[in-house]
């Protein structure tokens, strides 16, 4: 009797871990804040009958997703049915989510229960790590929003990524919500890429495929929290799949007051400052070029023209010559500022500039540096004093060989300082003709090769008409996104003046924002987006076509008007 009841439990023990198998619950985050999004997928290869019944604290956010896909175990093919859905808990405490319950030819098979330990949002101490799960658990797909910082001074700028990340690559993308700021900033699009592609990637120690999805670099324009709300897309090609990204948040605090130099303009970063002058030797009335270098990184595009301290006998001539060479890197904007002075000769004197200030705060070691020129001296009036000498000494030993000579010598040597000063002007002319010359030469190469390669700029009616052949009801579906992106082209050329063929869809929307206020440059990025998620999206429908050809025509109708 024992030795039944032994192989009775033997049986009920392995038939209980047989239907484990068959019905799975996994959750993406076992360890989650409140209001912090999780993923809860049911898997099972018997059916896709699920039931589950879940906390009253859990409120579900998204539609529920549900599919099949095909596993190869061992060379043979498995089905594999599943069901998704994100959510959030509206209150901490630990929470049991299962068992999920699928019957199928009258059997019903549960899966394991679930335990998620919800935590408050302020739990969590400075520099304390919270636990994850098992990288075994690790769901199959996630979005992220990567900050650079998560503290950051005014001026200073902060890397911003958006990812996907999947253990298999989706052929389209579908239904998708960007991310918001709160704050006002200045948003810089850093290495764009041309075309998404999923590119293999290390996370956790898993490795996944990611596809980044936007690279920016921000600049807040004003203080406190700069929250980042989530986005979140439909990945298509293994059945739908919905991922969401978790909010992101960033301090962004006022510069120190404390030991703030008076030189203090706005710069925050990493800076050198060098200065140089056009001559050493100069003349009353000429003019002068004083040029000072500003090169480092950090805000360099809200570099104003430092002040300048003149010394007696010098004036500004005409307001500083400003001459930009940077680019956007990761740490903000990288390379230089020059700034021209020119400067007009008054008097006879040696001149001395005094060196010049700036001041720069240094996000780093958090506080300010103060950086100055060398100084510089200018002799006025040297040739005139050159020429004066060699008469004085000619005229003296003139008076010790002959006093009757005097006035015979002095006249000789005026003749021979007019005639310098006349061979001096000849050679200077001379060098300004040739120079001249070679400029009219290149001016006329450069008319010439802009004859040759001259584009020409659409005008309304031109855009006009080839909205009208775009929309043409005989065109195929294909046909018509083809004459719509050309139509939305040529508007773009017809605003810019430029042939935007030669020209990335950054570069249009970087160019578009001089001419087109925000909201209009908004409309052409939904317009391009639009196209791109019909063409890519696999997303043919008649009604979310037409209802594309209807807004296309109304929004380019109101961008011509």
């Amino acid at each position: 009797m024992s030795r039944f009841f032994y192989i009775l439990g033997f049986i009920l023990v392995t038939c209980s871990f047989v239907q484990g198998q068959k019905v799975r619950l996994e959750v993406s985050n076992l360890q989650p804040q409140v209001g912090e999004y999780i993923t809860v997928q049911m898997t099972s290869t018997i059916g896709s009958n699920f039931k589950m019944n879940f906390p009253d604290e859990f409120q579900s956010g998204m539609n529920v997703m549900s599919g099949m896909r095909q596993d190869y175990i061992n060379g043979r093919s498995n089905t594999i049915y599943y069901q998704t859905l994100s959510g959030f808990f509206t209150a901490p405490g630990v929470f049991n989510l299962g068992p999920v319950e699928l019957r199928s030819r009258k059997k019903k098979y549960l899966s394991k229960k679930v335990k998620v330990n919800v935590g408050n949002q302020g739990d969590l101490k400075s520099g304390q790590k919270r636990q994850v799960e098992p990288s075994k658990s690790m769901p199959p797909v996630f979005a992220e929003t990567n900050c650079s910082e998560n503290k950051i001074y005014r001026g200073q700028s902060v890397l911003l990524k958006a990812s996907v990340y999947s253990k298999k690559e989706f052929s389209s993308i579908r239904n998708y919500s960007p991310y918001v700021i709160d704050l006002k900033t200045e948003s810089i699009n850093y290495r764009p890429k041309k075309e998404l592609d999923w590119e293999p990637k290390k996370f956790e120690g898993q490795q996944y495929l990611q596809l980044l999805f936007e690279e920016k670099v921000i600049y807040p324009q004003e203080i406190g929290p700069m929250n980042i709300s989530p986005f979140e897309m439909v990945l298509s090609g293994y059945g739908n799949y919905v991922v969401r990204s978790k909010p992101s948040r960033v301090e962004v605090l006022a510069l120190p007051e404390l030991n703030q130099p008076s030189s203090f303009s706005g710069l925050v970063g990493r800076f050198e400052i060098t200065s140089s002058i056009s001559d050493t030797v100069a003349n009353v009335n000429e003019i002068l070029s004083l040029t000072l270098k500003i090169i480092g990184v950090g805000n360099l595009q809200n570099t104003i023209a430092p002040s300048i301290v003149l010394p007696e006998g010098i004036e500004l001539y005409a307001d500083p010559i400003e001459t930009k060479s940077y680019k956007i890197s990761a740490s903000g904007y990288k390379g230089s500022v020059v700034y021209t002075y020119p400067l007009r000769v008054l008097k006879n004197n040696k001149i001395e500039f005094p060196s010049t200030i700036i001041s720069y705060f240094d996000p780093v070691g958090e506080s300010y540096i103060s950086i100055e020129t060398y100084t510089k001296t200018v002799n006025i009036g040297l040739q005139n004093d050159t020429f004066s000498a060699y008469s004085t000494e000619t005229s003296n030993a003139a008076t010790q060989n002959n006093q009757e000579d005097k006035s015979s010598k002095t006249t000789d040597d005026t003749a021979l300082n007019v005639k310098s000063r006349l061979l001096f002007f000849l050679i200077i002319g001379l060098i300004s003709g040739i120079w001249g010359f070679i400029q009219i030469r290149k001016k006329r190469k450069n008319r010439a090769s802009l004859r040759n390669n001259e584009f020409s700029i659409p005008s309304k009616q031109v855009v006009s008409h080839s909205l009208k052949v775009a929309l043409d009801p005989g065109l195929e579906t294909a046909l018509v996104l083809s004459k719509m992106e050309q139509c939305l082209l040529s508007y773009c050329s017809y605003v810019l003046a430029q042939d935007t063929l030669k020209l990335s869809r950054n570069e249009i929307y970087l160019l578009l924002g001089n001419y087109l206020s925000q909201e209009s440059l908004q409309e052409v990025q939904i317009l391009f987006s639009s196209l791109d998620s019909i063409r890519f999206g696999n997303n043919l429908s008649e009604v979310p076509f037409k209802a594309l050809k209807i807004n296309f025509k109304q929004t380019l109708d109101n961008l011509l008007s």
